[in-house]
C-alpha cells in the first residue's frame, strides 16, 4: 500500500493506539477484581503455567455491594459528560446517534436485570414484585 491509502492506514493505526492507551489510563480498576486466567468467566482450556486460577470465585455480598458503591460513584460525572446531540454513538461499528444509543443501553442494562431477577427467583425462590402490584387498591 502506498500513497495516500498507506498514509490514512498509519494515522488510523496510530489513533488508534491512542484511543486505547486513553481507554486504558482512564480506567479505575476496582481493588476488590480478580486476576484469573478467563476474566470474562467463561472456561476455556487452563494455562498450566499460569498461576492464576481459569474463572473468578463468586463475589460475596459484601463485595459486590462494594463494586456497587464504586460504579456509584463514577456515574454522575460520566452522564454530565456526555453529548446526546451527537451524530454518533462513540463507536465506529455502532452507527446511530448517542441519545439512542444511550435509549439502548438502558434497555440493556433493563435486560440484565430481568436476568438476575429470574436467576434468584429460580435459585432462592424469591420473587420480585411488579410495581402496579405495589399500589393501593
Amino acid at each position: 500500500m502506498s500513497g495516500p491509502d498507506a498514509t490514512l492506514s498509519a494515522l488510523d493505526r496510530g489513533l488508534r493506539m491512542r484511543l486505547k492507551s486513553q481507554y486504558h489510563s482512564a480506567l479505575r480498576p476496582w481493588e476488590g477484581q480478580s486476576d484469573v486466567q478467563h476474566p470474562d468467566g467463561i472456561p476455556g482450556p487452563p494455562n498450566p503455567d499460569s498461576p492464576l486460577p481459569p474463572v473468578p470465585s463468586p463475589y460475596s455480598k459484601d463485595e459486590v455491594l462494594a463494586y456497587w458503591d464504586f460504579c456509584d460513584r463514577m456515574v454522575d460525572g460520566a452522564v454530565e459528560t456526555l453529548d446526546f446531540g451527537r451524530r454518533n454513538s462513540g463507536f465506529h461499528w455502532y452507527p446511530i446517534p448517542k441519545l439512542e444509543h444511550q435509549i439502548v443501553n438502558v434497555r440493556h442494562v433493563q435486560h440484565h436485570a430481568a436476568q438476575l431477577a429470574d436467576r434468584v427467583r429460580a435459585a432462592a425462590g424469591v420473587g420480585v414484585r411488579w410495581a402496579g402490584s405495589r399500589r393501593p387498591k
